[in-house]
């Protein structure tokens, strides 16, 4: 079986991809999971909600500031169109981080408020440039 892989693989740069993906993937679930009993000696089970609930945050973050163009930049058949798209999502992100960092600063205690942890408020000013 091993075998009839190694050939695969040496004749295919599609399962040559798909194995360096796969690699790549399950180094980093194993480096997460060798790491987690360091964490937990190292932060609380409240620092740990805290980064669940910033996670969440820039997540949202980082749709409403891209605006979520950046799923169309494989969809120009021509490069140059779609290095234009690549140019709008970078210039959009930059733009509306700029803009949402004063916002986010100003309305700290609001928006921890209804993130539901008032301890967040003042890493919420790193939401726009994380996201």
């Amino acid at each position: 079986m091993i075998v009839y892989f190694s050939k695969h693989l040496n004749r295919s740069a599609y399962w040559k991809d798909i194995f360096f993906q796969a690699a790549g993937n399950s180094s980093a679930q194993v480096i997460g999971i060798l790491g987690l009993p360091i964490l937990t000696r190292l932060y609380t089970p409240h620092d740990f909600g805290l980064q669940n609930i910033f996670l969440q945050a820039v997540t949202f973050a980082s749709g409403l500031s891209s605006l979520r163009y950046e799923q169309f930049i494989t969809l120009p058949k021509d490069e140059t169109d779609a290095k234009i798209l690549l140019r709008l999502v970078f210039l959009l992100g930059f733009c509306i981080c700029v803009l949402s960092t004063p916002l986010m600063w100003l309305n700290r205690g609001l928006i921890s408020g209804w993130l539901g942890s008032k301890a967040l408020a003042p890493y919420l000013i790193f939401v726009p440039f994380t996201s």
